[in-house]
Order: C-alpha cells, then structure tokens, then sequence
C-alpha cells in the first residue's frame, strides 16, 4: 500500500473535517497531509494507520519509503540553494564567522 492508498482509503471513509475534528488538528494541517504536501508527524502517522486498518509499522514503513521518493526533489533544491549562496557571496562582501 502506498501513503496516497492510504489518503484515498481515508477519505473514502469520512470527510476531510470529520477527520480533523477527530484528530484534534487544523484542518489545513490535515489538508497538507492529504494532497501530500506534507507528511505527518508520528502522532498523526499512527492515527492515520489505525483509521486506514494498518499496523504502525507498516505506515513507518510507508512513510520511510514515500520520503525517499520526495528526497531527491529536495536535493536538488539544496543543491540550487548553496549555488545562489556562492554567487551572493561573491558579489556581496563577506562578513566573516565570529566565534
């Protein structure tokens, strides 16, 4: 089963603000969650599981793997980040570390 498996199964059951009202959460927050934008913390993670049928482990699991799959786009992103750094840097004057 994947994390969108499990969102689509979770909204087949109840709505998005049952869900939130439920779980004691915004239903923004829960709405980040839903469209994946992001993942959830682990109290929600196992609110998630038990509402889905599914064993913590198993959504440990999930999530583990569905970040793996995020983590190459945010790399990428750090990558581009430390670059516009080195230009500012080399443009602007640098102020030295202090201790």
């Amino acid at each position: 089963m994947s994390y969108q498996e499990i969102i689509s199964k979770l909204l087949k059951e109840k709505k998005a603000s049952q869900l939130a009202r439920q779980w004691e959460m915004g239903e923004m927050t829960l709405g980040r969650y839903l469209k994946g934008s992001r993942l959830p913390d682990y109290l929600t993670a196992k609110k998630m599981a038990e509402e889905a049928g599914i064993s913590s482990g198993e959504m440990l699991e999930i999530l583990a793997q569905e970040e793996l799959t995020r983590k190459p786009k945010t790399e990428k992103i750090s990558k581009s980040f430390n670059w516009l750094l080195r230009i500012a840097n080399v443009r602007l004057v640098r102020v030295p570390a202090t201790a």
